[in-house]
């Protein structure tokens, strides 16, 4: 019998781990401040998760990126302090240039398929976008989805 792998995702209901209030106005070249823990040290644990940076900024660099970063509690207890050389990457969410001010044109920037730490973890966003975050449209968020690989057969 052969073995057939499917994606298990438990929700598609994403969660809020940096709100509004965390990363309004993230200045660039900033980190922000750590994230609540995502708990994934238990029996639920998963392999991956998928980010979804929400946000809106002016005209940015020629290349503008922010960098995701990820701080694990691998004792489930203490984790590393909120400085890029000391953090995971996890990955990063590429920009473009083009912007505007009207709600339609708020970034929605995915980042998927990312190996998850196998520890509670908190994350923390570094804006390299070569200008602040905008608080004109007040809703910037980074929100996740945890999910895994199954083998049916």
């Amino acid at each position: 019998m052969a073995n057939l792998a499917k994606w298990n995702v438990p929700s598609y209901t994403g969660a809020a781990i940096l709100s509004t209030a965390e990363i309004q106005t993230l200045a660039n070249n900033t980190l922000s401040c750590r994230s609540a823990l995502i708990y994934n040290s238990s029996s639920t644990a998963q392999l991956y998760g998928a980010f979804e940076l929400l946000a809106w900024i002016g005209t940015g660099t020629c290349t503008p990126y922010c960098t995701l970063y990820g701080l694990p509690y691998l004792d489930l207890v203490n984790g590393p302090s909120t400085n890029a050389e000391e953090a995971l990457v996890l990955g990063t969410f590429p920009w473009t240039t083009a912007t505007s001010t009207t709600a339609g044109a708020q970034k929605r920037i995915p980042l998927l398929n990312v190996l998850l730490p196998p520890a509670d973890f908190a994350v923390a966003l570094k804006n390299v976008t070569g200008q602040a975050f905008s608080s004109e449209l007040g809703s910037n968020q980074l929100r996740y989805w945890k999910y895994d690989v199954t083998g049916n057969g």
